[in-house]
């Protein structure tokens, strides 16, 4: 199939013949829009998926030691505690100071995993959308083309049903296409 290959290849061969084809196809507001949609998605989904991956792994340096960090912070408590720096009031407030911050370490660890996890999401969408983007600027250009061809027949009722056929395929990739452009 044409514009297979990288995402970000399809994305750019997408944009690209889907502006070939609405200056075929000028008469056709759809296909202006059609040809916008896709140019405003051009992204690079491959790039998205190594930055998950690399935020989540260590060797990536993006693995945070938020166990280690709680460790340290309950070895302050505990020594504070053994050495008496704090009694009473001011005490139990830092030891309640230190739970929070030991709950608040357990949220900030759920939510950086969360970044991760998001992020692949994301390039999979962005994926399935390049797909999406890459099949509907190769119907654009076909229709293009058909429309193009086509003009040689002078009858006018042959014209007006060939119009008729074009604004209706156009209208059924542009319902895709802002169904695919929502989702992403």
């Amino acid at each position: 199939m044409l514009g297979t290959g990288s995402d970000r290849g399809q994305f750019i061969y997408a944009a690209t013949t889907a502006t070939a084809a609405a200056a075929m196809l000028y008469e056709y507001p759809m296909a202006r829009n059609i040809a916008l949609m896709i140019g405003t998605m051009v992204s690079n989904p491959h790039s998205m998926e190594l930055a998950a991956e690399r935020w989540s792994s260590p060797e990536g340096g993006g693995e945070m030691d938020f166990e280690g960090i709680k460790q340290a912070v309950r070895t302050l408590r505990d020594e504070c505690n053994e050495k008496e720096w704090w009694k009473g009031p001011a005490c139990q407030a830092f030891n309640d100071s230190i739970d929070t911050l030991l709950t608040q370490l357990d949220t900030a660890g759920r939510y950086h995993q969360g970044v991760g996890q998001g992020m692949g999401s994301i390039a999979t969408v962005y994926h399935w959308a390049a797909e999406v983007a890459t099949v509907v600027a190769t119907a654009m250009l076909a229709i293009g083309t058909w429309k193009l061809v086509t003009q040689v027949i002078p009858v006018v009722g042959v014209q007006i049903g060939i119009r008729g056929v074009v604004m209706g395929v156009l209208a059924s990739l542009g319902e895709v296409m802002r169904a695919c452009w929502a989702s992403s």
